[in-house]
């Protein structure tokens, strides 16, 4: 027998050997629960190194998720963002971050319908604004006369409660109730 077949055949013998006694079983599947994780803080970098309480979703109990906190990996309930939009803030109010400890994280932690919003800094649980109808078209103004002045009592619709436009009502500029 040349040395090259029997090295080969005793390849093959330690081969079979090495698989007949390997008792490796694979993982069971990981399933992901339904739902969605909050949404990560753009400011913050998470390199993944960081070891928490969960690895996957079957890791935690009942609905809950394996979702980043900061950077560690945390049990929390599924995250759902309800309807409408949160009451518009002071833009003079400046926040310091973190921001300081509300009565909520997110829109799941508030009850019904209300929202998560920050209130003057503090996440605070608050009723929606719904966003308004302003699909419509102003009507048109024919002006026979030159305007002097062309005043505005509104600077766009965002300015004009409910489903209101700001229009050119011919010299003034108002917030228009739906035709």
């Amino acid at each position: 027998m040349a040395p090259v077949t029997g090295s080969l055949i005793l390849l093959i013998l330690f081969s079979a050997g090495a698989l007949a006694d390997n008792d490796y079983k694979p993982p069971p599947p990981v399933t992901e629960k339904p739902g969605k994780c909050p949404p990560l803080n753009p400011l913050i970098f998470c390199d993944g190194s960081t070891r928490g309480e969960c690895i996957s979703d079957s890791d935690c109990r009942g609905n809950q998720k394996c979702c980043r906190d900061m950077c560690v990996p945390t049990c929390m309930k599924p995250f759902t963002e309800k309807p409408g939009k949160c009451p518009p803030n002071n833009p003079l109010i400046r926040c310091v971050y973190p921001p300081p400890r509300g009565d909520c994280n997110w829109d799941s932690d508030c009850r019904g319908n209300q929202k998560c919003c920050r209130d003057r800094c503090t996440p605070t649980c608050r009723k929606p604004v719904q966003d308004a109808d302003k699909s419509w078209t102003c009507p048109t103004v024919n002006t026979l006369v030159a305007c002097k002045t062309h005043p505005r009592e509104c600077v766009g619709d965002h300015k004009c409660p409910g489903n209101e436009k700001c229009c050119d009502q011919g010299c003034v500029w108002k917030c228009t109730p739906r035709p």
